[in-house]
């Protein structure tokens, strides 16, 4: 299976010695009756890990002269699927193609920004309340 890896418009290799891991999961339903095939949705979470080091560098380089590095990941989004129909009542059923969309997740300081908003307005509320209660 392919792995690729682009950090910052930087594309990142896998060297000797070193790997690349996604799990992905998601419960993939089914109608119940006989002849379910067709398209369906779900969401789906993944988790990984990626040790390597920027490209380009020279076939046969591990990781003890690379300096890799280990980035961990996870996230989400939905799976669209194709479900095929076996033709047999209640099952086992077949996926065909499969595509992921993946959710945007806000950097962390998009977070902070927004939560320091929100800090801003519950204060404000509080004092608007407490110049009209005096």
């Amino acid at each position: 299976m392919q792995f690729e890896l682009t950090v910052n418009g930087v594309p990142w290799g896998i060297p000797a010695g070193s790997d690349a891991l996604v799990e992905f999961f998601a419960s993939l339903g089914f109608p119940v009756e006989a002849g379910a095939g067709g398209i369906f949705s779900a969401p789906f979470s993944f988790v990984g890990h990626f040790t390597g080091a920027p490209e380009p560098f020279s076939p046969g380089l591990g990781c003890d002269v690379l300096n890799c590095e280990t980035l961990e990941f996870s996230g989400g989004g939905i799976v669209t699927y194709e479900g095929l129909d076996t033709g047999i009542p209640s099952g086992p059923y077949a996926v065909g193609q499969q595509t992921f969309t993946f959710a945007a997740v806000p950097e962390p300081a998009t977070l902070s920004l927004f939560a320091l908003g929100l800090v801003g307005l519950a204060m404000r509320r509080k004092a608007v309340t407490a110049l009209h209660t005096s």
